[in-house]
Parts: C-alpha cells; sequence; structure tokens
C-alpha cells in the first residue's frame, strides 16, 4: 500500500510540474507578443498621426495587450496581435486625413541616362527632370554624395533640368544608397514631387546608378491648387523611401546565420533574371537545419515570395514557391562557413494561388525572405 500511495504521489507531482512549464512558456510568449506589438505601433512613426490618432494608436495597443493577457492559449495570443495589428493600420496618417489628391507622373523623372563610375568626370552622368510648365522649378536635395542642377533642351526643342550627381572628393565616407528628394513648385505653390534612389554598383563609391522610386503631381481641385504645404510632402517623400531592409517576424534562424542577397535593380518586363542569396553560418559549430521540399536542398536562406507593392495579390512565378512534394532534406552550413543559392526567374507574374498570369507586371517589387526579412522597394520591372 505504501508502494502505490508513493507512486500515485510522484504522478500528480509530475502532473503539476507539466502544467506549470506550459503556464511559463506561454506566458513568456504573450510578454513577446505584447513586445512586438509595441514595436509595430512605434514603426508607424508618431509623425505621420494627429495627436488625436496617434493617441488612438496608443489606446489600441493597450487594448491589443488586454486581449493577449486573456488569451488562453498561443493560437489565440497570435489572433489578438492580428486584430491590434490590423486595428493599427486602419487609423489613417495625415496625408490620408486631409485628402491630398496626386497622380503618377513617369515622365517627370528620366534616370535611364544616369550612371557614374570612377572612370567619369567629378560630376557624373545627369537625371532629366521635365514639367510641361518652362516656369516650374525643382527644389532638389541629397542625403549623401553632391550634385549640380542645370538648365538645357531636350531633343523635343522642351526645357528640361539635368541633375548630375557624384559621391564627392576621393576620401568621401564610402555609402551604398543616397535619395534625391524633388519637390516641384509653381509660384511658390507645391505642385508635385519625386525621389529617386541611387544605389552602389560597385564597392567603394565606384559605382552608381539610379532608378526613379516616384513621381507624381498634385492637380488642380475645382481650377485651384490644392495647399499642400512643405511637412506634408516631406512626410510623403519619407514615407517612399521607407525602409529598405525589414525585419517582419522572428525565425529559426535568428543569431545562427546572416543572409545577403543579391538582386538587379531594374529589370525590362517579362526578362529573365538571377538572384544570389548567401547564407552565413555565424555559429561555431555546424548549423543543421531540415526543409521540406526537395529543390530547397543547400540553399540555406530561402526566398518565400516576391510581392508587386501595389497589389500584393501578385508576384514573380517561381516554381519552388509552390512545391509541395513533402520531402524532406538535411540543409547543413559548416562552422563558419557559408552557402551560395541561385534563384533563377523567367520574368513571368502569377497570383498567390500559383497561376501563371503571363509576362510580369510592370511594377516595384518586394523580396520576402524565410528569415522574416523583407527588402522593400528591391526590383523595378518597366
Amino acid at each position: 500500500m505504501y508502494k502505490k500511495i508513493v507512486s500515485i504521489g510522484v504522478l500528480f507531482v509530475m502532473v503539476l510540474s507539466l502544467t506549470a512549464c506550459q503556464g511559463v512558456e506561454l506566458a513568456a510568449y504573450k510578454n513577446t507578443a505584447k513586445t512586438g506589438l509595441e514595436a509595430y505601433a512605434e514603426s508607424k512613426g508618431e509623425g505621420n498621426y494627429t495627436a488625436d490618432n496617434w493617441a488612438a494608436i496608443g489606446g489600441l495597443v493597450a487594448d491589443g495587450k488586454d486581449e493577449i493577457d486573456a488569451a488562453a492559449n498561443k493560437p489565440a495570443v497570435d489572433t489578438a496581435v492580428e486584430n491590434a495589428e490590423q486595428a493599427i493600420e486602419d487609423v489613417p496618417q495625415k496625408e490620408e486625413e486631409m485628402g491630398i489628391f496626386e497622380v503618377e507622373a513617369d515622365d517627370m523623372v528620366d534616370c535611364s541616362h544616369f550612371e557614374y563610375s570612377f572612370t567619369m568626370s567629378a560630376i557624373g552622368a545627369m537625371l532629366v527632370l521635365f514639367h510641361a510648365d518652362e516656369n516650374a522649378v525643382f527644389e532638389c536635395s541629397v542625403d549623401n554624395g553632391q550634385f549640380g542642377l542645370q538648365s538645357s533642351t531636350n531633343q523635343n526643342g522642351q526645357k528640361v533640368h539635368d541633375l548630375f550627381w557624384s559621391p564627392g572628393h576621393y576620401d568621401a565616407p564610402i555609402f551604398e544608397q543616397a535619395f534625391v528628394d524633388i519637390i516641384l513648385k509653381l509660384d511658390e505653390q507645391i505642385i508635385g514631387y519625386a525621389v529617386v534612389e541611387i544605389y552602389a554598383t560597385a564597392p567603394s563609391n565606384m559605382g552608381f546608378k539610379a532608378r526613379n522610386l516616384k513621381s507624381a503631381i498634385f492637380p488642380k481641385v475645382d481650377g485651384e491648387y490644392q495647399n499642400i504645404t512643405e511637412n506634408q510632402v516631406k512626410s510623403i517623400i519619407e514615407k517612399i523611401k521607407g525602409v529598405v531592409k525589414e525585419k517582419i517576424y522572428e525565425s529559426w534562424w535568428d543569431g545562427k546565420a546572416e543572409v545577403t542577397i543579391f538582386f538587379p535593380r531594374e529589370v525590362e518586363q517579362g526578362e529573365a533574371f538571377e538572384i544570389k542569396v548567401i547564407t552565413k553560418n555565424l555559429l561555431t559549430e555546424d548549423l543543421v537545419r531540415e526543409v521540406s521540399g526537395s529543390c530547397c536542398a543547400g540553399k540555406g536562406i530561402l526566398i518565400t515570395a516576391i510581392k508587386l507593392q501595389s497589389d500584393d495579390n501578385y508576384g514573380l512565378y517561381h516554381e519552388h514557391f509552390f512545391v509541395q512534394d513533402g520531402a524532406e532534406v538535411t540543409d547543413i552550413i559548416l562552422a563558419g562557413e557559408q552557402v551560395e543559392a541561385i534563384w533563377a526567374f523567367e520574368g513571368k507574374s502569377c497570383t498567390n494561388s500559383g497561376y501563371i498570369t503571363g509576362a510580369a507586371i510592370r511594377g516595384i517589387y518586394d523580396i520576402y525572405l524565410s528569415n522574416g526579412e523583407v527588402f522593400r522597394n528591391a526590383i523595378t520591372i518597366h
């Protein structure tokens, strides 16, 4: 009888211990979720909202935390986070509230002539700025390098403005990216804007190219130009530049590996191209991971999607994205070593379900990786 009582007592203690461990694990999961929700709200930027709407976001964060605390399990925690983030996303920003109306103006900026290399003259090649009204003024600024602006005439006899850029003196700081902010004015009234990204094509400031992230005009409403302030247009410009590299969720790779990715910045519609992904093991021991799908063998961190910004129901097609064969393969990266994976794209678009729709849709695409990183504004297809 004594032995039976002891056995029952041990079993009871084991059950209590298991329950306690599960409770500790859920509590830690909730704390991580609440921290992530706070970070998501902060990432929206207080300056992008009116005081009342920023306060409303604070209230949504508090409500979200309460829902997380009340959650009975991890799926319920995830649902609470998703609901709170969607509610925050629905809070209008300043430019949305103020009803600013704009129309894209692709002909305002021509980047096709621009290229800088160390072997060129100090002023580099040019960006061409154009507006039909010759009295329009382009106010430009750059965050890296130096520039000059001069007027000329294009082949159609129209007045244009040539913007010359270079990284600066030979001992200038090394950088991989610069932005040209352009505000278009007519009679001191802001009537448009543009954002140009200048990106490195060679190390140590040796080569650069450029692409137009966005250019737009503010058309007249009821015969009058819209009353756009400097702060409003600068807020719009900063939002377009955004974060080129963004972490959107935690992953198994965190702290174990880092990724370097090489991709073309501009591609012609229908053109095939390749993306190289290098995964480096940061540990002092071999990094072993099982992945599903035989085509994933040896690739390390994977590309999970390349989505069209203007409509994320569409993306660039790659057969791997839809492999469902269930085969498990082992991915091994030796301590301190790295693996290189080449992803070949045929220049086709597809829906999220994998239906191929034809040649890639023109627009700007974001690259999503399996370690939770996103490269925003990555590839422009013309």
